[in-house]
């Protein structure tokens, strides 16, 4: 995006002319102070600092629109109209208390210089970071219309669809394709579910203290009552205490459910945890058919991915948990077959 609000002004024109202004102060220096070596190295830093906003100006001609090169000008201009009316004021200071400054030109220079320098670079990155703050305001507002949908629209015709199903099942009994849609319909209705409640975990950062045996016991219940066959193996030390997110259970209970519901029917889940060095570190481990590679990238990778896989939102709902807890999250294959999630919490 090229940084100019018309065709006549380009604001980095503005810091262009303020590095050749001061370049110009540093030669006109040079002719009115005498070429002794102190006066060379004078207009050596002049010219120096006058390459920093050059620099920007640069800068902002490849990368940042034209509203904020004419901010970060502004404030640039600022800044060294600032420093050198500070440098006169010292200099007359001075003067008037007897002790005049023998260089008082190279001084208010000096300051000018300085403050292109530093208000070209602070300017920028002021004006950044107000994009940045804007950016993410947008991006608040956006989550949070998402999540509207996701909680009501998606979910109410999702549900429209589900009693329509209800009835084809009742005239055509188990129909191949009826099958096939009642399928695909849970999915979505899975992962829309997903999607809203790491929403919610995102929304709420308040954390708390919990006995890791309680909650583990707790969500392995719940799992039970929904597969009753399901085999979970607890290994958790007495009094392991924990501080995390106020979902810590809902954590727990999506892990297990991950290891019974995307495996064989066979598939044995085990929970370990040990405290060390003032940390917990829980690991639920199963001997499925291991992690597919799109379910792992959902949670590590920085940039978004497609994704509609059940396992890969819930793992990501797992991880905005654990990151809310100030802990760590990983994932190994483990040999012979199956996957650890290992989790790192600060005990309480």
């Amino acid at each position: 995006m090229a940084p100019s609000l018309n065709p006549q002004w380009n604001p980095v024109w503005g810091f262009h002319a303020l590095a050749v202004a001061f370049v110009a102060m540093g030669g006109w220096h040079l002719l009115t102070e005498g070429e002794a070596l102190g006066t060379a190295l004078e207009v050596f830093i002049i010219v120096g600092l006058a390459s920093i906003p050059f620099y920007t100006g640069v800068e902002l001609r490849r990368d940042d629109s034209p509203e904020a090169a004419r901010r970060a000008l502004d404030l640039t201009l600022v800044t060294v109209v600032a420093l050198s009316l500070l440098a006169v004021a010292v200099a007359v200071i001075w003067g008037i208390e007897g002790t005049p400054p023998e260089n008082a030109p190279f001084m208010v220079r000096f300051a000018g210089a300085l403050g292109a320098a530093f208000g070209s670079r602070g300017g920028l990155t002021v004006v950044r970071s107000e994009q940045t703050y804007d950016r993410a305001a947008e991006l608040n507002r956006l989550l949070k219309m998402n999540q509207r949908v996701l909680r009501h629209d998606l979910r109410n015709e999702l549900a429209i669809a589900v009693g329509h199903l209800d009835n084809l099942e009742s005239r055509l009994g188990d129909d191949h394709d009826v099958i096939r849609i009642r399928k695909h319909v849970d999915e979505l209705l899975a992962s829309s579910e997903r999607a809203r409640r790491i929403v919610d975990v995102w929304e709420i950062d308040d954390c708390g203290e919990f006995d890791l045996v309680t909650v583990v016991a707790r969500a392995r219940g719940r799992i039970i009552e929904q597969h009753p066959d399901a085999a979970i193996s607890i290994s958790v030390p007495a009094g392991c205490r924990v501080r995390a997110h106020l979902a810590l259970d809902e954590a727990i209970e999506e892990l297990l459910a991950n290891a019974i519901e995307h495996n064989p029917p066979d598939v044995t889940v085990t929970v370990t945890a040990v405290h060390h060095d003032g940390q917990v570190f829980l690991e639920v481990a199963d001997t499925g058919v291991g992690l597919q590679h799109k379910d792992r990238e959902a949670v590590f990778l920085t940039e978004e991915t497609p994704l509609s896989h059940a396992r890969g939102l819930g793992l990501l709902f797992v991880y905005w948990i654990v990151a809310g807890s100030d802990g760590a999250l990983d994932i190994d294959d483990i040999d012979g077959g199956g996957t650890a999630v290992r989790i790192r919490l600060p005990a309480a």
